[in-house]
């Protein structure tokens, strides 16, 4: 951590285009461009993850969702849990 005056320098504002949605990002510790749309819609977590989660989060969260359902060869389509 940088040692200094603690307030809001290094903060990336600029880098969200006017009139877009802007997000506080926890992993990184900056404003950063919120998402384009709400994700899982009429729900209320979705409307919890669109106010507080980047555009970049959620992209690597989609990706290691990805990875982790590859890895674990998970078929999202299926009611029932393949059997071990």
């Amino acid at each position: 951590m940088a040692s200094g005056g603690g307030g809001e320098s290094g903060r990336t504002e600029s880098a969200v285009p006017p009139g877009r949605a802007k997000s506080s990002a926890c992993t990184v510790s900056a404003r950063m461009q919120g998402l384009d749309e709400v994700p899982f819609e009429g729900h209320p977590l979705g409307q919890k993850i669109y106010e507080n989660v980047s555009k970049e989060a959620w992209k690597m969260w989609v990706d290691r969702m990805k990875m982790i359902m590859n890895e674990y060869r998970l078929n999202l389509a299926r009611r029932k849990p393949r059997s071990s």
